[in-house]
């Protein structure tokens, strides 16, 4: 009963619609492994290790054929005025309706609907951990990032961003409890995301339950992995992961 309930709880936004946008042709879903070494498995059976992409094109072939949305990793406005480009990246809650109606996440009259992208998310979540697709791990990646900086969107959508950091939860009950262990800097790129994503959620102003949501989330967060997730602990943002910040 108890792996039932994880499973539920890991799948229950990949509802039918989701599954029909992302499944590729065929229904299968492959990927283009070459046959694993003994550093390649030693790999797998860490696979939350944070790597380089160099590392990763070097150790694992393994590139699946499932329809993801594009999540670029920066948003350009149609204004160039840098203190514009700075605050859409800096708060990526337009890029989110950008990328919802761009990739028709998008309800019967065309309003955005970040369900669907929450249900992306976690189809990639155990497509990863059941298949080992890097890929996966990537899209989860980003739609990790993008959702854990949506200040303005917690306003907009407050229902979603409960059941997000709920289902946030869950996935992080799944990350081995030493993944900090070696890697207790910024350039960490969960270090870094839910660090700012509990600055955000730590504001009085949002809908109560979702306050308490997030001190829930950051409560559990900081007793399984034994660390603070503190601006005030954040030695450095990772380049790649960084938002972009234009000079005038």
């Amino acid at each position: 009963m108890k792996a039932i309930h994880r499973w539920r709880s890991l799948t229950k936004h990949i509802t039918a619609s989701v599954v029909k946008r992302l499944e590729p042709v065929g229904h299968k879903i492959t990927s283009a492994a070459k046959p694993l070494t003994e550093n390649e498995l030693d790999l797998l059976q860490s696979p939350f290790k944070t790597l380089t992409k160099e590392e990763i094109e070097e150790s694992l072939e393994s590139v699946s054929n499932v329809f993801y949305t594009k999540i670029p990793k920066h948003f350009a406005p149609a204004s160039r005025d840098g203190a514009d480009v700075t605050r859409f990246n800096l708060d990526k809650s337009r890029m989110l309706d950008h990328i919802l109606v761009q990739g028709k996440l998008v309800d019967s009259r065309g309003k955005p609907k970040p369900r669907l992208l929450l249900g992306e998310m976690q189809f990639a979540f155990v497509s990863f951990l059941m298949g080992h697709l890097f890929d996966s791990f990537e899209q989860w990646k980003s739609i990790l990032a993008l959702l854990c900086s949506c200040e303005a969107a917690l306003q907009t959508y407050p229902e979603f961003f409960l059941e997000y950091t709920d289902a946030l939860q869950h996935q992080l009950g799944e990350i081995p409890e030493d993944f900090f262990v070696d890697i207790l800097s910024g350039k960490n790129f969960l270090t870094s995301t839910l660090t700012g994503f509990f600055e955000i959620l730590d504001d009085s102003s949002i809908k109560p339950e979702l306050y308490e949501a997030g001190q829930i989330l950051r409560r559990f967060v900081e007793k399984r992995f034994g660390r603070s997730f503190s601006v005030m602990d954040l030695d450095a943002v990772d380049d790649e992961d960084a938002p972009t910040v234009v000079e005038m």
